[in-house]
C-alpha cells in the first residue's frame, strides 16, 4: 500500500498542510458560515466550506467573488491569534540543512498563507506554497507541488484522513500529525507510514 512504502532518497520532497499540522489558525468557522449564508440566501451548511461555495456560486461570479472576500476577511481576523506547532521553526531549519525540498499546500487563500508563514517566521524556508487559488481538490495540489518540486513522489505531512488518501493515491508516504488523540486514531486507520503528535518525531522519521 502506498502509504506504508519506504522512504527513498529521490523522495527529498516534503509537503505540509497547513492548518493543523504546522499551525493552529483559529477561524470562526460557525460565523463564516453563517455571513456566507446570509450573503446567498440559503439555508445550507456550506459544508464542505469551499465545494458549497462553488456549487451555490457557479452562475454568479461576482456573488463568488463576494464570498471568497468574506472567508479572507474571517481568516485574516485568525491570523492575529495563531499559533504554530512547537519546534516547527527548527524541524524546518533542519530539514532544509539535509538538502530536503519543502512545499505547502492549503486551502488558505494565497495571502492568509504568505501572511501566517510571515508572522512565525518560515516563509524563506518554503520552495513553493499551493493555495486554494490553484485548487481546492488536495490530489491536484499535491500533484502540483510535486511537479513543482522536480520530483514524481515524495512524503505528505498532514492532520486530515483526506491528506494522507490524496498523499497515497500519488504513490508519496504519508505521515499524519495531530496533537488529538482522537485524530491520530483516525489517521491511523488510513495506514500512514507513522502518525505523530511532536513534528520533530519527523527528523528521525526521515532519516530512516
Amino acid at each position: 500500500m502506498a502509504g506504508k512504502r519506504g522512504y527513498c532518497e529521490e523522495d527529498k520532497a516534503v509537503i505540509f498542510d497547513l492548518d493543523g499540522t504546522l499551525i493552529t489558525l483559529p477561524v470562526n468557522y460557525d460565523r463564516l458560515r453563517e455571513r456566507l449564508r446570509s450573503l446567498l440566501k440559503t439555508d445550507h451548511p456550506i459544508k464542505p466550506l469551499f465545494e458549497s461555495i462553488e456549487a451555490l456560486t457557479k452562475e454568479e461570479r461576482s456573488l463568488r467573488a463576494r464570498a471568497y472576500e468574506i472567508v479572507y476577511e474571517e481568516e485574516g481576523v485568525a491570523i492575529d491569534a495563531l499559533k504554530p506547532r512547537r519546534g516547527l521553526k527548527k524541524v524546518l531549519k533542519t530539514l532544509k540543512g539535509k538538502g530536503f525540498r519543502i512545499g505547502l499546500v492549503t486551502l488558505q487563500g494565497k495571502t492568509t498563507a504568505t501572511r501566517a508563514l510571515e508572522k512565525i517566521g518560515v516563509s524563506d524556508l518554503f520552495d513553493i506554497v499551493i493555495t486554494r487559488e490553484h485548487s481546492i481538490d488536495r490530489e491536484a495540489q499535491i500533484r502540483h507541488a510535486l511537479r513543482m518540486l522536480g520530483t514524481e513522489s515524495g512524503v505528505m505531512i498532514g492532520d486530515r484522513i483526506e491528506d494522507m488518501k490524496a498523499g497515497q493515491s500519488l504513490g508519496c508516504m504519508t505521515i499524519g500529525t495531530s496533537k488529538s488523540p482522537k485524530r491520530r486514531k483516525l489517521l491511523r486507520e488510513t495506514m500512514p507510514r507513522s502518525v505523530i503528535s511532536n513534528l520533530a518525531e519527523l527528523l528521525e522519521i526521515l532519516s530512516n
